[in-house]
């Protein structure tokens, strides 16, 4: 495998494009009729307007990141309207957090301990 894709429909993909890049600072690397293609590093999202996939078929979407800071997310979103769940130090080596994209799907940040 050289490369993941990620695919979210969504009604939101104004809002979800502007969250991913000029909240979380990721990269647009194009742009068409119907969607966008954003670069994650390791992986590729691509948002598409919902009216391209089959609408009676909903989709749940669970985004988990692996960042090289995840105190720079955190102090970043610290305030976003909906956390999953807090800045945490988990006891199976990492510290992480939660929270839902204006699309509804949710994306944990984490920072695995050195």
């Amino acid at each position: 495998m050289t490369q993941t894709r990620i695919m979210i429909y969504t009604a939101l993909r104004a809002e979800s494009t502007k969250f991913f890049t000029e909240t979380l600072g990721f990269e647009i690397l194009t742009e068409f009729a119907t969607g966008v293609m954003i670069n994650l590093g390791s992986s590729i999202l691509e948002i598409f307007d919902e009216e391209t996939e089959n609408k009676s078929n909903p989709a749940f979407c669970k985004l988990s990141l692996e960042v090289k800071d995840v105190n720079v997310f955190w102090k970043k979103l610290k305030d976003h309207k909906e956390i999953l769940f807090p800045f945490t130090h988990n006891d199976w080596g990492d510290t992480s957090f939660a929270i839902k994209s204006p699309d509804g799907s949710t994306i944990i940040f984490f920072t695995r301990d050195e």
